[in-house]
């Protein structure tokens, strides 16, 4: 099956890792330090939103699912760092 792509129609932040969305779903309450959030602003498109979330997104016209051949002129996104940033570093790394 192809990847989906989707594009946000408004600013969103997720967890991507597997483990900690196992957390999540399981019902436990993890931090938000401790997510590694990804970042995504209103208008970019991304292919790695948690599949349970998909479906509510939709619903509720946070994200909108893009037609083949869109994807490419995806933005950068910025991943939120759990640790601290160091004197001069940026919070977030770009992708």
């Amino acid at each position: 099956m192809a990847k989906k792509f989707y594009r946000a129609l408004v600013g969103l932040s997720y967890p991507t890792e597997k483990a900690i969305l196992d957390r999540i779903i399981k019902g436990e309450k993890v931090p938000f330090a401790e997510r590694n959030s990804k970042e995504v602003s209103a208008g970019e498109i991304v292919s790695d939103i948690p599949d349970i979330s998909i479906h509510w997104l939709l619903e509720q016209h946070k994200i909108e699912e893009v037609k083949d051949g869109e994807e490419k002129g995806r933005k950068e996104t910025k991943v939120l760092s759990s640790t601290p940033s160091t004197e001069g570093e940026e919070e977030g790394e770009v992708i």
